[in-house]
């Protein structure tokens, strides 16, 4: 009497071990799905995120990449907070204090807009990451850019602070 009781206490107790195994994989498998990017290793290149494999990782598509040089890149800066204020995701920037003027510069900004675009804004370029879909946005916001032209500057030659001497 007793062997038969203990037979079908050892089932259901083998049966709940397999049922919280199964649900405990499958919420370690969406959780793992959720929190984690693939394909990290050209994420940072040279101290910081590289644009184009951000796009990748976040969007799962190849960017279409229009580039513009010589930009000022405060104008240019001005140019995306105005236009797309209200579309921008997420910004990333490396900066770094200048103890000469006495705050912070930065070197790169990359803003994550809405419907998989990315501008990234350099210290004299600007680059644009879109879909195909995005071609005359992309165009339109090239000829925007344009305006913001870096003014021409006097080259220094040798070690100097000041690129216009006395």
């Amino acid at each position: 009497m007793f062997l038969p009781f203990l037979f079908g206490w050892l089932i259901i107790r083998l049966l709940i071990v397999i049922i919280k195994e199964i649900n405990l994989k499958l919420s370690r498998s969406k959780s793992v799905k959720m929190k984690t990017i693939k394909y990290t290793n050209g994420l940072f290149v040279n101290n910081f995120i590289d644009p184009k494999v951000l796009f990748v990782t976040r969007f799962k598509s190849l960017a279409n990449i229009g580039m513009i040089r010589f930009t000022d890149s405060t104008k240019a800066y001005a140019v995306i907070m105005e236009k797309f204020s209200n579309e921008i995701t997420e910004v990333y920037q490396y900066n770094s204090f200048d103890y000469y003027e006495n705050k912070t510069l930065f070197y790169v900004t990359i803003f994550v807009l809405k419907n998989k675009r990315i501008v990234e804004i350099g210290f004299d370029y600007t680059e644009i990451l879109y879909t195909n879909n995005h071609y005359s946005w992309a165009n339109a916001l090239l000829s925007d850019l344009a305006n913001c032209r870096m003014e021409e500057r006097t080259k220094v030659m040798g070690f100097a602070r000041s690129e216009v001497m006395n």
